[in-house]
């Protein structure tokens, strides 16, 4: 069984208050089955390597930073209702503020605990590509299948016709070479918080390797979205499980 991993011993060296990311070496590619989401059967026996929910509390603002969650970004943290969670920025929340009239209103939970006091990832993405999630995994076992993937809903009212969220979701290795990678696809407008899970399947070539979730849209007038629940975990001991739609 696998270790879950301490991510407050994750290096968190590239985070910073506007966090610049390093140049990193070119990209290769390694041949490896990309597949989708495992079914739930085939992962209930695993302990998940990551396991980010973001915690939870009675403040509407988390004052958790990344480092403390164990992962790193290239947006703005916001902390308290006084700033504006502007293009660029987010805030750890347990409710949405109410900001811009286009944003549902309510009291919209989080997709962990939908009790109003989990907390989740509020995203005001920024003007062209960014990333705005990255952690680093360790003591992977080589050649098993992994599913990662992660909680998305468009905070942004049905109706709006704003920008829709398109988000990148790739894993790759130290060295930067791309083991697999997915869209979102174009996250809908609902008229409630609708949370919906992403992701993908992969053989892991590397015991250690790079999660990134990039903002694939652009930002601009929309394209503002929640975050919840990132797991990465074990599919099955079988390289190419049926069950995660390996081939």
């Amino acid at each position: 069984m696998l270790d879950v991993l301490d991510v407050n011993q994750i290096n968190y060296a590239m985070y910073q208050t506007n966090v610049v990311v390093q140049s990193v070496p070119p990209l290769h590619h390694v041949k490896h089955k990309k597949a989708g989401l495992c079914t739930s059967a085939a992962t209930k026996n695993s302990s998940p390597a990551v396991k980010l929910d973001f915690g939870s509390g009675s403040s509407q603002y988390s004052s958790a930073t990344p480092a403390s969650l164990g992962f790193s970004t290239k947006y703005r943290q916001v902390v308290s209702s006084s700033v504006k969670v502007d293009d660029g920025s987010f805030a750890i929340v347990n409710k949405l503020p109410q900001e811009f009239g286009t944003w549902i209103g309510g009291t919209p939970s989080d997709h962990t605990s939908g009790d109003g006091k989990g907390y989740m990832m509020l995203v005001n993405a920024a003007h062209g590509a960014g990333v705005l999630f990255q952690i680093t995994v360790k003591d992977l076992t080589v050649g098993l299948r992994y599913q990662l993937s992660a909680y998305f809903a468009n905070v942004v009212k049905k109706g709006g016709n704003l920008l829709l969220p398109d988000i990148l979701i790739d894993a790759r290795t130290v060295d930067n070479t791309l083991i697999a990678s997915t869209p979102t696809g174009k996250v809908p407008e609902e008229n409630t918080l609708t949370w919906k899970q992403y992701g993908m399947s992969f053989v892991t070539p590397s015991s250690t390797i790079i999660l990134t979730f990039t903002s694939n849209t652009g930002g601009g007038a929309g394209d503002d979205y929640a975050l919840d629940d990132v797991t990465l975990v074990a599919c099955a001991s079988i390289i190419d499980n049926a069950a995660c739609g390996g081939k």
